[in-house]
């Protein structure tokens, strides 16, 4: 499914998600091109969303529901989002090349954000470095330590030797690669989930047939009880195996992005 964007110009009365970001890049460059904004659905899903954290549910809707800065580099070379994410820095550096190879280069977050609640515990074995790579769309993403302008450091070293990508100008080219993004991961995020449920499934399905067979014929309650633990159980190692298959390199697709400038067809 994914979300769909709205390019729309970026409103003046609007905080800054990254102020400190936003004034070290405009001070090398940079043009702000506006905001990408959460269609009707997306709205939707993500108060559906703020409800996973818990008391900061009010604070994610708040900011998820506005729109994330998008930027373009001096040279025109690339997109860059700046956008809230608790207390950390988010800054992604976006240039998509000719055939539709993706190149991303991220700020480190510098510190874990707030997971939902639904992690429960787990949260404290995440990875905070493999979490930012899991999320994103280019497999070979960097993501570095400081500031923005280290990060467009390292993007253009990445840049150098490949093909020059089409004039990065247009918002409304980045709002279709976010869509696109978000279709890539909301595809990805399915994969996780059967693939997780089925290793669950397999894993408890031994176990439970083990215990069936040496308890024998026994009253029906007795196999109701067997059945309930089983499920019991599959609620708990589901999370940490589904946390594991995240990582998985072998379930995320070589992702093709929308050509900047190219004309879409109806």
């Amino acid at each position: 499914m994914g979300f769909d964007y709205v390019p729309l110009p970026w409103p003046a009365e609007a905080a800054d998600p990254q102020p400190e970001m936003r004034r070290e890049l405009e001070d090398v460059g940079f043009r702000l091109l506006g905001g990408c904004s959460l269609t009707g659905d997306g709205i939707r899903e993500v108060a559906r969303m703020a409800k996973t954290y818990g008391d900061g549910a009010s604070e994610f809707e708040r900011w998820a529901r506005e729109p994330g800065q998008v930027l373009s580099s001096p040279d025109g070379t690339t997109f860059v989002q700046l956008a809230w994410l608790w207390d950390c820095r988010y800054a992604t550096f976006t240039s998509v090349l000719g055939d539709g190879r993706i190149v991303q280069t991220m700020t480190d977050w510098d510190a874990a954000p707030r997971w939902p609640t639904s992690l429960g515990r787990r949260h404290r074995t995440l990875d905070v470095h493999r979490e930012q790579q899991i999320l994103a769309t280019d497999l070979d993403v960097r993501v570095v330590p400081g500031d923005a302008l280290a990060t467009w450091r390292v993007h253009q070293e990445r840049l150098a030797g490949l093909p020059a990508p089409p004039p990065h100008v247009a918002l409304a080219d980045f709002a279709r690669i976010q869509a696109a993004e978000s279709r890539a991961r909301s595809s990805w995020a399915r994969r996780v989930q059967v693939v997780s449920f089925l290793l669950c499934f397999v894993l408890l399905l031994v176990p439970f047939v083990a215990v069936s067979a040496a308890l024998g014929r026994q009253p029906w309650w007795v196999d109701l009880g067997v059945l309930a633990t089983t499920g019991l159980l599959f609620m708990g190692v589901y999370v940490p195996i589904w946390s594991r298959v995240r990582g998985w390199r072998g379930l995320r697709r070589r992702f093709r992005a929308p050509v900047p400038g190219a004309r879409t067809t109806a």
